[in-house]
């Protein structure tokens, strides 16, 4: 049995969130640490978790911000995309890349990563027993903006239908950021109320993903 701890970390206008998953003896890894390094330990401290992984869902500063300190603090390996890394401020000898969706076991923690490029290009998802943890790809009420250099509203379109596809209705939800609903909703709830999963045509996707005069776009909570 898995479990997560939600980590709400803030700096200035960001706000993300942050998580641990563990098992029942305590082994435990981090998705996407980031901003507030006592918060972040302290929450692993009480819980006395073992460390054993960083996970990065992508290149973001705001995703990437600890992931080089918490690595050397719990000596643990940092799992990102090759495609990331190029993009990324991290540099570490624990740098382990994923190139495909071969299952990762980590410790006796059993990772599945989902390439789900489209916010950015080397952006990776994983799913965790019944948890996915979506980093910008996916978020409870949308999707990542596509402005970056390696974004694709064309790959960010066919990410989530391949989300649609596979990911069973009960698999609880984490993205990196929350507009109104809490993390953690269930896919089936996610499917009924974001606009984004219910556009099929590929072409109206991107019109409406790219349209002009997007507001609160950063207003996150």
């Amino acid at each position: 049995m898995y479990k997560v701890i939600v980590i709400r970390v803030c700096d200035k206008e960001f706000i993300n969130y942050s998580y641990a998953i563990y098992n029942d003896e305590g082994t435990g890894i981090l998705v996407d640490p980031a901003w507030e390094t006592e918060k972040i330990l302290s929450t692993v401290d009480e819980i006395q978790l073992d460390i054993k992984a960083i996970l990065v869902t992508h290149e973001h500063i705001d995703h990437t911000n600890l992931a080089e300190y918490t690595s050397a603090y719990y000596d643990a390996p940092i799992y990102i995309s090759a495609e990331a890394k190029q993009f990324s401020n991290i540099n570490s000898k624990r740098l382990m890349f994923i190139n495909d969706e071969t299952p990762l076991l980590i410790d006796k923690l059993t990772i599945k990563p989902l390439l789900t490029p489209g916010h950015t290009k080397g952006c990776i998802s994983y799913l965790i027993n019944e948890n996915l943890f979506s980093g910008d790809t996916l978020f409870i009420e949308g999707c990542g903006m596509c402005t970056d250099s390696s974004s694709s509203p064309h790959e960010l379109f066919n990410s989530l239908r391949r989300l649609v596809d596979i990911i069973p209705l009960s698999t609880k939800i984490y993205p990196g950021h929350r507009y109104h609903a809490e993390v953690g909703q269930e896919f089936s709830y996610v499917l009924n109320n974001n606009i984004y999963l219910n556009i099929t045509n590929e072409e109206d996707f991107i019109k409406f993903r790219m349209r002009n005069g997007q507001k609160g776009l950063m207003d996150f909570i």
